[in-house]
C-alpha cells in the first residue's frame, strides 16, 4: 500500500470527527503533502496549493469519503418463545416481531471530502507565502497554507 493510499484511509477513518461546514488543513511531514478535510453541503471538486509567484500545484487526489445520509435505529421488538425438554434433548422455537418501523438516529446533510496536495521543494522555507484554494460546489475557499512541523 502506498503512502498516499494509507493517508487517504486514515483520513477516511477520522472523517466523521470534523465539525459541519469546516475545513481542516495540515502539513504531513511523512508524505510531504498537505492534507485537507472539508465538511460542507457540497463536495470538493478541485483544490490547489498556490505559490507566491502564482504557480498552482493541483491536487493529487480529491475524494468524497462521506455523503449526506440518514442513520436509522432499529425499532424495539417483542419476542415469544416455546421450549421443551425430553430426556437429554432440548428444543425450542421463537418468533420476534418489530414494534413499528425504524426511526432516524442521525441525519447529516454534509459531504466529507479529503484532498492531498503536493508541496514544492521551497515550501518549508516559504510556507507563509503560499495559500490553499479549494473549490466547494460553486464557491472558492482560500486558506493560509499550514506550517510545516
Amino acid at each position: 500500500m502506498t503512502r498516499v493510499s494509507l493517508a487517504l484511509l486514515l483520513l477516511a477513518g477520522c472523517s466523521s470527527t470534523i465539525d459541519p461546514n469546516t475545513a481542516r488543513t495540515k502539513y504531513d511531514t511523512g508524505s510531504n503533502t498537505i492534507q485537507i478535510t472539508v465538511s460542507d453541503t457540497q463536495p470538493v471538486t478541485t483544490a490547489a496549493l498556490v505559490g507566491p509567484d502564482g504557480t498552482s500545484y493541483g491536487a493529487m487526489n480529491v475524494n468524497v469519503v462521506e455523503t449526506p445520509h440518514t442513520v436509522y435505529q432499529a425499532p424495539p421488538s417483542v419476542g415469544l418463545g416455546i421450549g421443551g425438554w425430553s430426556g437429554n434433548v432440548g428444543s425450542g422455537a421463537g418468533i420476534g416481531l418489530p414494534l413499528g418501523g425504524p426511526t432516524p438516529a442521525r441525519v447529516t446533510d454534509q459531504f466529507i471530502s479529503t484532498v492531498l496536495l503536493p508541496v514544492p521543494a521551497d515550501y518549508k522555507a516559504n510556507w507563509p507565502a503560499y495559500k490553499v484554494q479549494v473549490q466547494v460546489g460553486n464557491r472558492a475557499l482560500t486558506q493560509a497554507a499550514p506550517k510545516p512541523e
